[in-house]
């Protein structure tokens, strides 16, 4: 079935096999609200009890019968952007002055339009470039970021992998069918895609440090789980598992794990601090993800 953004009112069900045509309002598949009507006063949200909140997807994989989403560079100077609210220029945009100014749809507040990026309107208020506009049409498009978007250069995305060892973990076979799945996800990588970092936890946080020229890693154990911190540097805890210098270090970890902590007595889980020390990790070696494998609720 398919479902035109600017028609349906209440979106189809997260479970649907369905076709979605951007027609200037994001697609559910992107980003679904939990609720499809969003109450008018803080006090009639505050007596239903319904948690509001919106589900983001941004790389939600599309079907074939679905547009792509364009890809969009201005170059240095950026996007149009309201000057009050940063708000991105969207199909919600209106334009008044004969093109020479535009009205954001969040804050309401009337800019000046950019000579670079004026165009004239027609008896109905509307750019005559806005076919040509994918910002104008869709309401999901990416933005090739200017230089000056972030300090830093872009770099190879890190996945951390972020394992319980409790007993729980062991004895369930979690911690054992997860090293085995890993271990053999090695063979399907493709680099650059290939850089990892390996955490485990239970009552602590343990880490593992690869050197090029040695036969295993090193663990490195930080038992500060109130205020958790990475205790060795990025460069030797994030590593290609493809590179030659760490496969052998990588597969023996993943086969030694299991004996490591088969005699484990632990039950006590430290997931939250597991978490926060994996996204500082990923945040410090350029970003990426953070994959969690749980056994039981962190306590």
């Amino acid at each position: 079935k398919r479902y035109e953004t600017n028609k349906y009112h209440v979106p189809p069900a997260a479970t649907a096999v369905a076709t979605i045509l951007d027609r200037g309002s994001t697609s559910c598949e992107f980003m679904r609200c939990t609720v499809n009507q969003v109450p008018a006063y803080p006090s009639t949200a505050n007596t239903a009890h319904i948690p509001v909140a919106v589900i983001c997807q941004p790389f939600a994989e599309l079907t074939a019968f679905e547009e792509p989403v364009p890809a969009i560079d201005f170059g240095e100077s950026g996007p149009l952007r309201c000057p009050r609210c940063k708000a991105y220029v969207n199909p919600h945009f209106t334009w008044v002055s004969q093109g020479k100014e535009a009205n954001c749809n969040f804050c309401g507040h009337r800019f000046e339009v950019p000579g670079e990026y004026f165009c004239a309107i027609d008896d109905k208020g509307r750019r005559r470039d806005q076919k040509d506009r994918p910002e104008l049409l869709g309401g999901t498009v990416d933005y090739i970021a200017p230089s000056d978007y972030s300090d830093t250069l872009p770099g190879v995305p890190t996945i951390a992998f972020v394992i319980e060892a409790t007993r729980q973990s062991v004895s369930s076979g979690v911690l054992p069918q997860v090293l085995w799945t890993l271990r053999g996800l090695l063979n399907f990588m493709e680099q650059p895609a290939s850089r990892i970092a390996i955490i485990t936890f239970d009552h602590a946080l343990h880490f593992y440090s690869f050197n090029p020229g040695l036969e295993s890693s090193r663990w490195v154990t930080m038992c500060d789980i109130d205020d958790p911190f990475v205790p060795c540097s990025p460069s030797a805890l994030c590593i290609d598992a493809l590179d030659e210098g760490f496969r052998a270090q990588v597969e023996g970890l993943f086969g030694d794990l299991t004996d490591l902590f088969g005699e484990t007595t632990s039950e006590q889980a430290c997931g939250g601090a597991a978490l926060k020390a994996a996204t500082e990790l990923v945040g410090a070696g350029g970003g990426g993800h953070v994959i969690m494998f749980h056994a039981s609720l962190p306590n």
